[in-house]
């Protein structure tokens, strides 16, 4: 918006095109003691948080897509990931090294049309990185589906429940409430239904 920030500000390599359809998007980011820009990085260094939160949001002003983190690599500036691939083939050696070299296990799979983003923020050295690499999957706005909750991305799939739990375990942090499953909310629906005066045959 133009407003000034001591932080600076997340920026993508002038080699990318504005719009993600490159095989690999390079988006760079401060590593701010405070957390804000890409402070927040290093804490995929620990294989815990990665499975906490093995996806992230990108909003831009014509699509929303979701990241599907695969790899987690401390490396320098003259590594590959720092190339913008021309062909597939290219994508598929940079894949290839990020996933041996990553120091988090992910078990996400990548098509082959499939762009990627790189997350990179420096580390304290002067040529050290630290990079987190994802697999950018679009939202569809609408969803024509048999299913009550379909995927947001697979056709004709409905949502995974880890993904559901993961959701609704984000939204009880963000309204600091303690950590319920969806199992116990089905039991205090049904008590509360019953409380109120709800006969058992439509409850069951």
């Amino acid at each position: 918006d133009g407003s000034s920030n001591a932080h600076g500000s997340l920026f993508i390599d002038c080699r990318n095109a504005g719009d993600f359809s490159d095989w690999n998007t390079l988006i760079y980011g401060h590593n701010m003691k405070d957390g804000s820009m890409f402070g927040g990085l290093k804490k995929y260094r620990k294989q815990a948080y990665y499975d906490a939160h093995p996806e992230m949001t990108l909003f831009t002003p014509e699509k929303t897509y979701r990241m599907e983190i695969f790899a987690a690599v401390t490396t320098d500036v003259s590594a590959a990931v720092y190339r913008v691939p021309a062909a597939r083939e290219e994508r598929d050696e940079l894949v290839q090294w990020a996933q041996q070299n990553s120091e988090i296990e992910c078990d996400v799979s990548i098509g082959t049309e499939d762009r990627i983003v790189t997350l990179s923020t420096c580390t304290g050295g002067d040529d050290d990185r630290f990079v987190v690499l994802a697999v950018l999957r679009e939202y569809r706005r609408k969803v024509d589906s048999r299913w009550m909750f379909p995927s947001p991305v697979k056709a004709d799939r409905p949502i995974t429940p880890g993904v559901a739990r993961r959701r609704l375990q984000t939204i009880l942090e963000r309204a600091d409430c303690k950590r319920v499953r969806f199992h116990d909310l089905r039991h205090t629906f049904a008590t509360l239904a019953l409380e109120n005066g709800m006969d058992v045959k439509t409850l069951s």
